[in-house]
């Protein structure tokens, strides 16, 4: 039996109401944390903010047969239930699957931006299209609004080339995310996803103070919420890489 085995009820539900339904990310988030056996680890909950914004940084956790949407679910879930907020995250998501997605190259699948960014609609998350630059600040703009409104965000500095090998290097454009964030006083909490025999496991860092704005500080911190096999060259706290 699978551990993480297709929501087939929710999909099938979900597809039927698309593009312009709206969903609970945190019952669904729920239901799909409920589906994973055996049962995940969460540890350094209690790092979540109980009130006030801050941004979830997390590595990109995913491999055949464990979608990222699974270790997205338990994040989300534990965030409703620190701050009972739905949604709990404001996500920043994928707006299109290219051919090669593994590899962030080739061309843009038909009808993934339409499938992507309609169910982003429907459960809050602000989707980010593969091109048209001008869009693409824009929404990310709108999306770092919702820092003003006392939200969480989550995103995944890597994005879609991260990986359950180890943790890569961010994307290009996370440096100015965080840079933005600490500009609104905005904290971040590092966050590692990863598998230890046969189990996931979320662990919630040591929230980084609104000042920090320094996207290698926060790569680092998310590798010490993961087992060194996994950090990359992040594996030294002090950024020098390991032996």
């Amino acid at each position: 039996m699978s551990r993480y085995p297709f929501p087939w009820g929710l999909f099938t539900t979900l597809a039927a109401g698309l593009p312009n339904s709206k969903r609970s990310l945190v019952e669904d988030s729920k239901r799909m944390r409920g589906l994973i056996e055996p049962k995940p680890i969460v540890s350094g909950a209690d790092n979540i903010p109980a009130s006030g914004p801050c941004l979830i940084a997390a590595n990109h956790y995913q491999r055949r047969g464990l979608w990222i949407a699974w270790p997205g679910a338990v994040i989300t879930a534990v965030v409703a239930e620190r701050r009972n907020e739905d949604p709990s995250i404001f996500w920043l998501v994928t707006g299109g699957i290219r051919l090669m997605q593994f590899r962030d190259r080739g061309p843009q699948l038909p009808g993934s931006g339409w499938i992507m960014s309609s169910v982003a609609r429907t459960y809050g998350m602000t989707a980010l299209p593969l091109s048209d630059l001008r869009r693409r600040v824009g929404l990310l703009l709108s999306w770092f609004d919702e820092i003003d409104k006392g939200h969480v965000l989550g995103v995944f500095p890597e994005g879609t080339r991260g990986t359950a090998v180890g943790l890569s290097e961010p994307d290009p454009r996370f440096g100015a995310m965080c840079r933005l964030a600490s500009h609104k006083a905005c904290p971040i909490l590092p966050t590692g996803i990863f598998e230890d025999y046969d189990t996931l496991h979320v662990s919630f860092g040591s929230l980084l103070p609104a000042e920090c704005g320094d996207s290698e500080l926060v790569m680092r911190s998310i590798a010490q919420q993961l087992p060194t096999r996994l950090r990359g060259r992040f594996v030294d706290p002090t950024g020098m890489t390991g032996t």
